[in-house]
């Protein structure tokens, strides 16, 4: 079984103390939309700033490279100021996958392109709850044939563990 532990919740409230009297700013490169429009605020944690997150985790696990090469001003004029994303590059075709075979490991298929882009969405109520990620994980057989080692997975073998 395959446990996932999301953690961290608990720094919520020194995050805040930290904005109000250190300047502290709770941003970076994989921050979405809202949190690098607001940098004095720390924003409550939810799941749709986590499924922008996970969705900039994944173009980067394709793509082999820090979106925005970890420049967080990049990040805020882009995201934030021009509402643009990273650039996904994806097979075009099922004959383009058979043919570029070598040069597939930063190439995402078109459903893990789309899954991607709905991360992404600029409005956080839009995006996909990670119910629905998984879906569309488990169906796409390139994500797992990105790695090395053989899965057999079904929904049931995940388990998802919030601490507060």
């Amino acid at each position: 079984m395959i446990k996932v532990k999301i953690d961290g919740f608990e720094t919520v409230e020194l995050k805040k103390y930290a904005n109000m009297f250190y300047n502290y700013r709770n941003s970076s490169v994989y921050s979405p939309p809202e949190v690098l429009k607001c940098p004095k605020k720390v924003l409550e944690p939810s799941t749709s700033i986590d499924v922008y997150n996970f969705g900039l985790v994944m173009w980067e696990l394709y793509h082999c490279i820090v979106p925005f090469d970890g420049n967080l001003n990049a990040a805020i004029q882009l995201v934030a100021g021009e509402n643009l994303r990273p650039k996904i590059r994806e097979v075009q075709s099922e004959d383009d996958s058979r043919s570029q075979n070598s040069n597939l490991m930063n190439v995402c298929s078109a459903p893990i392109a789309d899954l991607i882009r709905k991360c992404w969405d600029t409005n956080p109520e839009l995006r996909p709850d990670f119910n629905a990620i998984l879906g569309v994980l488990l169906h796409e057989t390139t994500f797992f044939s990105k790695c090395e080692t053989e899965f057999n997975v079904s929904l049931d073998s995940f388990e998802v563990i919030v601490e507060e």
